[in-house]
């Protein structure tokens, strides 16, 4: 196996383990056996469990970051939200889909319960640039920020769970139909 293969094999067996493993309980040598390389290979790529996970995490978190660039302009004061799906959100649906598997590994009950936090902040951060000057005059606009956070984590967690049958197109036609009725009760 070249390097990126090996990284890819025990990132594989730490999502299966996962399954059933708390991070912290998952041992090197079962870990090993089911990627399929020495624990000196392990420990060249890795200082630990928790290291594969953190690493996978960031990277994902930092993909899921850099399509903002995608995302319409955030909107003046005053102006009516379009509150469409941009193309960052399709690219981030992509992403999200290509990583289905560590996502609901990671999300799951054997998890890292910090990575959910990781998360939601990156859909707050989005959901506030594109829709604070719109609504952050509002009286307790902090707390419609918020359900639209968990809101948001929530959908996207259902739909890798349990609707994976959903392509990210698809999923993203189900957000421009969301966003069509919050449309109309705003208008």
């Amino acid at each position: 196996m070249d390097k990126a293969e090996t990284r890819m094999a025990i990132r594989h067996a730490v999502i299966a383990e996962m399954q059933t493993t708390d991070i912290p309980d998952i041992s090197i040598t079962s870990l090993c056996a089911r990627a399929k390389v020495s624990r000196s290979t392990f420990y060249r790529y890795y200082d630990s469990v928790d290291a594969v996970v953190k690493q996978t995490e960031n990277e994902l978190i930092e993909s899921l970051r850099r399509t903002s660039r995608f995302d319409a302009a955030p909107f003046a004061a005053g102006d009516p939200a379009p509150l469409q799906v941009s193309a960052g959100d399709l690219l981030r649906a992509e992403i999200l889909y290509e990583a289905r598997e560590f996502i609901v590994a990671v999300t799951g009950i054997h998890g890292d319960p910090s990575f959910a936090t990781k998360a939601a902040n990156l859909v707050f951060d989005n959901i506030q640039v594109t829709l604070s000057p719109r609504f952050s005059a509002l009286p307790n606009s902090d707390f419609l920020f918020e359900f639209l956070k968990a809101g948001m984590f929530s959908i996207v967690s259902h739909w890798l769970n349990r609707r994976p049958d959903l392509t990210p197109q698809e999923m993203c036609g189900v957000m421009e139909e969301f966003y069509a009725n919050i449309r109309k009760m705003l208008s």
